[in-house]
């Protein structure tokens, strides 16, 4: 029996479920914005959390594995200007993308780079190089190019703890949203509004009547929506683009805030 090709070794032209299968992943996850906010440095980022949840669900649809492997861990520490010792980890992880289909395989190398006063900075480098590996190699968009980390460690000093790490979150993703999810929806919906100006109080209804239309789901059922499904809606949310055809529309009419 002949040993199975891999995409490297396969003839030109031969199909494997892997390509096809990541551009279906590609096409369901869309947009994950820059929904995490610095508040020490008072800037917005891409939160590895939310690049997870919309990612999840399309991996699983489409019959994805993503199996990581890291093949170096390099440690030094220094001295911040305000003499605080931050412990610094640099490391290369490969992120090997399966079908389950057939077994065929890409792989993605990224590096990542944390920094912390306490034992976290290996965590916070894979986490990095997690970001860079799914967000450049999936080429998922966002409003602007620039990545910053959350992290800010020349400034942090010993209380970053309080301000960045978050608290465990124990809530199942099969379960109903939980507060925290119906707070990123709104300020989703808020920050598409800021954009153009829009009332949010006036605009909410209609932009997820719109953006939940054929799933099933209402306005009115928003807090029924499972978490899985969370991640796709704010990326969603964060494109939509304004039509009289709207669901939420009513035929003819225009929002309140511009009929006054």
């Amino acid at each position: 029996m002949s040993a199975a090709l891999t995409p490297a070794t396969r003839p030109i032209g031969h199909a494997v479920a892997i390509h096809s299968n990541l551009l279906s992943v590609m096409a369901d996850v869309g947009v994950v914005g820059k929904w995490g906010k610095n508040k020490h440095d008072k800037y917005e980022f891409r939160r590895a959390e939310d690049v997870m949840n919309a990612l999840h669900p399309a991996l699983v649809r489409h019959g994805v594995l993503v199996i990581p492997t890291t093949w170096s861990c390099d440690l030094d520490a220094y001295t911040t200007k305000g003499g605080t010792v931050m412990n610094r980890a640099v490391v290369r992880v490969e992120f090997r993308f399966i079908a389950a289909e057939d077994g065929s395989s890409l792989s993605v190398f990224a590096y990542g780079e944390g920094a912390d006063v306490g034992d976290k900075s290996v965590n916070k480098a894979h986490t990095s190089a997690l970001k860079t590996a799914i967000c450049q190699g999936l080429m998922i968009p966002t409003e602007a190019i620039y990545d910053a980390e959350a992290d800010s460690p020349t400034e942090r000093a010993v209380v970053v703890d309080d301000q960045v790490e978050s608290p465990v979150d124990d809530a199942p993703m099969g379960g109903p949203a939980t507060d925290a999810d119906l707070d990123r929806i709104m300020d989703a919906i808020k920050t598409r509004c800021d954009r153009d100006n829009l009332d949010p109080d006036s605009y909410s209804p209609v932009i997820m009547a719109d953006v939940l239309n054929g799933t099933g789901w209402t306005w009115e059922t928003v807090p029924d929506i499972p978490r899985r499904e969370i991640g796709w809606i704010c990326s969603t949310i964060s494109i939509w683009e304004e039509s009289d055809t709207a669901p939420g529309f009513v035929a003819g009419e225009i929002p309140p805030q511009e009929a006054a």
